[in-house]
Order: structure tokens, then C-alpha cells, then sequence
């Protein structure tokens, strides 16, 4: 399991064996309680003390599986980029949003920097830069089978761009390639039962098929007014999405969608 602050790399700094590592002050999603769908931008944004003007909470939910059941911890971790930065020499200026994956030949790491130029760094198995790649806002890895992929793209303020790309290691180095144009930016991916993607957009849900097909599941919807999810998962024919405030939940059966918050 991998995604923007890898799951992967933060078992480094926990000195887990790779991909081995459980979250610390988890919580089981079927403790949380259903609350009212937002459906407008009141409904998201909150008034500050003196109820002057808006903002919305910048404390966000991360979910993930474990053990065959859906979690949740808050995200981002506190202090975790700034020992990512340390653990890979990176410069503690540098404000991108990071992101990793263990590969074979060392670790792949994405360097989200918003509307300015991100990059995908190649670092060996000893942490020292092998090659840079710029133009790449790489928002989260992901593996299926024995490829690796990632999900790249911008979302500021009216753009809202993407697309899936594939790392084949070629020629001794790694080559980018386009895999697969989004029709909005991507905020978070994984694999359904079948192996094909699933992905959380700026507005929508959708699934691309191994054949590149893509079916959206919904559109237009609530966390368009900057809920900004940051992960997503499916057990049991469930979608879970997490994001700013709350959880989303969508049964892909009987089409119901809840607004979870923690209790």
C-alpha cells in the first residue's frame, strides 16, 4: 500500500521491514458516524472566531486496509516531511508535497510543488540521487502486478488537469510514460478486485479498465469546494475516500453515499 506520504517510506523512519509497517493512533471506520452530505460551499467552509470570513479545517483523514478492514488516521502525519527530507538529504526549503514507492533498483520519489515545476527523483538503494525527471507533479504511486505507476497532474484554483504514467525500468534508468490522459486531476488511486484503477479526482470517481477504458462512477461532486482528498479504497464493495473533515462512503450495490465523521 503506497500513497502520497508512502506508506513505504514511513516505514523507514519506523525501522519496519518495507511495506510491513501499521499506522500508529488508527481507528476502525465503522466507529464513525454518519452526518449530512455537504452540498454547497457553506456547507464546507466555517466561519473563523469573530465570523468574519471562511476557511476550511486543514486537518484531514487518511484511510487505508488492514487486516481486511478499513482505517483511518489523521493526515498528514505531523513532522513527517521534515524527516523524509532528512532521510533522503532533501532541502528543508524545498515545500513540495512528497511522495515514494520501493522499487528494486532503489526508490522512486515525487516532489508535488503545485503549480510550480514539480520533478520524479530515481534515489538508489543507499538514498543518492541516480536521476531527476522534471515536469512530473507526482501525486501518488501505485503497483500492479510487477509495473509501477503513478498518478501526476495539477489542481489550482480553475485548472484541474492529469494523467497516469508508467515507470518502466529500461536501458538501466527509468522511463516516464504517458499511460493514460484523466479528465480532471487525480487526488488518490488504488486497484478494485479486478486490478483495474480506481481513482478519486478533483470532482469525480471513475475506474480505468486494463483496456484504458473509463467509467465514471460519480461526478460533480461535494469535495469540488476544496475538501481535497488525499486517499482511496474499496472493501467489500465499498468506496471509502478520505479527505478534509470526513470520510466519504459510496456502496457500489445499492448506490448509497454517507458523510462519515469521526465520533
Amino acid at each position: 500500500m503506497i500513497f502520497r506520504v508512502s506508506l513505504i517510506l514511513v516505514s523507514l523512519l519506523t525501522s519496519c521491514k518495507f511495506g510491513q509497517c501499521s499506522f500508529r493512533d488508527t481507528s476502525k471506520i465503522e466507529n464513525w458516524k454518519s452526518s449530512n452530505i455537504p452540498t454547497n460551499w457553506n456547507s464546507v467552509y466555517k466561519h473563523d472566531k469573530d465570523g468574519n470570513s471562511y476557511y476550511i479545517p486543514s486537518t484531514g483523514w487518511y484511510v487505508f486496509i488492514e487486516n481486511n478492514e478499513v482505517k483511518v488516521r489523521p493526515y498528514p502525519v505531523k513532522g513527517f516531511f521534515a524527516n523524509l527530507k532528512v532521510l533522503f538529504n532533501i532541502d528543508k526549503g524545498d515545500l513540495a508535497i512528497l511522495s515514494g514507492i520501493k522499487v528494486k533498483e532503489g526508490f522512486l520519489v515525487g516532489f508535488n510543488r503545485g503549480e510550480f515545476i514539480g520533478e520524479l527523483r530515481w534515489y538508489s538503494n543507499k538514498r543518492r540521487i541516480k536521476k531527476k525527471y522534471v515536469g512530473y507533479d507526482i501525486i501518488q504511486f501505485i503497483k500492479r502486478d510487477s509495473e509501477v505507476y503513478a498518478i501526476e497532474g495539477l489542481y489550482h484554483m480553475a485548472s484541474s488537469y492529469g494523467s497516469i504514467i508508467n515507470l518502466n525500468f529500461k536501458d538501466n534508468k527509468y522511463v516516464p510514460r504517458k499511460y493514460l490522459k484523466l479528465p480532471d486531476a487525480p487526488m488518490a488511486i488504488a486497484l478494485d478486485t479486478n486490478k483495474n484503477f480506481l481513482v478519486i479526482t478533483s470532482k469525480s470517481i471513475l475506474t480505468v479498465n486494463q483496456d484504458k477504458t473509463i467509467q465514471i462512477i460519480l461526478d460533480d461532486c461535494f469535495w469540488k469546494f476544496g475538501l481535497s482528498p488525499n486517499s482511496i479504497v474499496i472493501n467489500n464493495d465499498i468506496i471509502y475516500a478520505g479527505m478534509r473533515e470526513g470520510v466519504f462512503k459510496y456502496n457500489l450495490k445499492t448506490k448509497k453515499q454517507e458523510w462519515l465523521l469521526p465520533d
